[in-house]
């Protein structure tokens, strides 16, 4: 879970910034206006795959939602967020291997970025 870095200012300027309501994010999320709320008020953590897409119906990249100097550490998600569109796109998974491969690839940067993650919130 994603609590540091208050994500949820961040999230509700991007939103505010695309004249999205809360409501027309959590819909776009399947979630509910409250927890938006929640979300933008950091009362809750985030998972990363829920920043992704967060970060990908306000096009924005997801180092944009952390401080400048904190932005080396998430490269890996913008790796992440390019291999779930191969997965979804289907673009360059051309059997079953190559999406096989695509998801294990996709897993280990997400294992990486939560140990990351960790480690920086203690």
């Amino acid at each position: 879970m994603i609590r540091t870095f208050n994500i949820g200012k961040k999230i509700k300027q991007f939103r505010l910034e695309k004249n999205y309501s809360q409501e027309t994010l959590a819909n776009e999320l399947d979630l509910s206006q409250r927890e938006i709320s929640k979300i933008e008020s950091n009362e809750v953590g985030l998972k990363v795959d829920m920043l992704v897409r967060i970060a990908e119906i306000l096009d924005k990249n997801v180092s944009d939602f952390f401080p400048q100097t904190d932005r080396q550490v998430f490269h890996n998600v913008t790796e992440s967020q390019l291999a779930y569109h191969k997965i979804v796109n289907h673009n360059e998974a051309k059997n079953y291997e190559d999406l096989s491969t695509i998801i294990l690839e996709m897993k280990a940067r997400f294992d990486n970025i939560e140990s990351t993650l960790a480690k920086l919130s203690k």
